[in-house]
């Protein structure tokens, strides 16, 4: 705990300094005038095996093009994959879909919301929408997860059907000391920490929902509701997302999406990703061509955890990019979709 509190404290303290560079413009925008989210395919509704409906979206190609189905990560949506859509469409079958509680798709029963449940709905997206031939799978943070999820569950569709693998920065397990530090501690309510840094309402707002204690989650999706609407959200997301001197416009696009998602789901996939281990699961896919990457700037799913997942797939092209954070498949999009498209198109050569 001494850990996630020295987490927690450590993101409280430095946001503050870090608002004015959030706000300021200090060299140009490469993307100010990007349309984020306009790469758009056919739409589909797949049914999950408990009912849920989730929404999701098939770029066509070419009959011999490959099929890659990518999974996206925690509290974004497919969109969050827009310049691998951009680069790779017409060129690749690419299937993606809106994790359920996320953009599009309903949320489903509460209980429900696990790693484990993803994996399934992973099998239901496959057999709805890539029902045959070789697939190639992609999944960023907790979409590479739901990959692990799947290949736990159902190991003879991985061996029989699955070519290849990609996995962005993600990881295999052992998150509770890395991932969320704030909203561990402050669930567990054991919070200390100076928040001198931090508006005077927002500060005290802070010290009601720490000091409540109450068994439920109403402090802690009150504390966060009240975080999105501040600049204190834009800090937070660069500092723990990006790599230094990211651009702002990419910033800005994935604090909408996080905003975008409910905070039932925010908070009810957070137990879950936080006892999440599939490291032996990774042995299904030992045979498999794959990489694995993230940012050597990563605080979320730094690169211990990229090579803990390399350490089971001696194969696997393994890369750390140097300046890139969490959000890597934004802020240096080309090393990913290289990486996504060498992988698909040698898995179909190979099928």
């Amino acid at each position: 705990m001494k850990a996630l509190v020295a987490i927690a404290a450590g993101v409280v303290a430095g946001v503050a300094a870090e608002q004015l560079a959030v706000r300021q413009p200090w060299r140009p925008d490469p993307y100010a005038d990007e349309d984020f989210g306009s790469v758009r395919g056919q739409p589909h509704w797949v049914r999950a095996d408990d009912g849920t409906h989730l929404y999701a979206e098939v770029h066509p190609a070419p009959a011999e093009a490959p099929t890659v189905v990518i999974a996206h990560g925690y509290c974004l949506n497919q969109d969050s994959w827009h310049f691998q859509r951009k680069d790779l469409r017409g060129r690749a079958r690419m299937v993606l879909w809106d994790q359920r509680g996320h953009g599009r798709s309903e949320r489903g029963p509460s209980d429900h919301n696990s790693l484990d449940q993803l994996g399934r709905d992973l099998r239901s997206v496959i057999d709805e929408l890539a029902p045959t031939g070789p697939l190639t799978l992609v999944g960023h943070s907790m979409g590479g997860m739901t990959i692990m999820a799947l290949a736990d569950q159902f190991p003879d569709l991985v061996q029989e059907r699955v070519f290849g693998v990609g996995f962005v920065a993600t990881s295999c397990g052992q998150l509770s000391a890395d991932f969320a530090g704030l909203f561990v501690a402050t669930s567990c309510g054991q919070l200390s920490a100076d928040f001198a840094g931090l508006p005077p309402n927002l500060a005290r707002k802070v010290e009601v929902a720490l000091n409540a204690r109450q068994p439920g989650r109403v402090p802690l999706a009150s504390l966060i509701q009240q975080v999105r609407r501040t600049d204190l959200n834009l800090a937070a997301t660069k500092r723990n997302a990006f790599g230094p001197g990211a651009p702002n416009s990419l910033n800005r696009f994935t604090v909408d999406m996080l905003n975008a998602t409910p905070m039932e789901t925010v908070l009810d996939f957070l137990p879950t990703l936080l006892a999440h281990d599939k490291f032996d699961a990774l042995k299904v896919f030992g045979d498999i061509p794959a990489f694995v990457t993230c940012g050597d700037a990563d605080v979320l799913t730094p690169p211990s955890h990229t090579r803990r997942i390399a350490s089971q797939l001696p194969d696997a092209q393994t890369s750390v990019v140097p300046g890139s954070g969490h959000m890597i498949q934004l802020e240096r999009s080309e090393h990913i979709t290289e990486r996504i498209a060498h992988l698909a198109f040698a898995a179909d050569r190979e099928a």
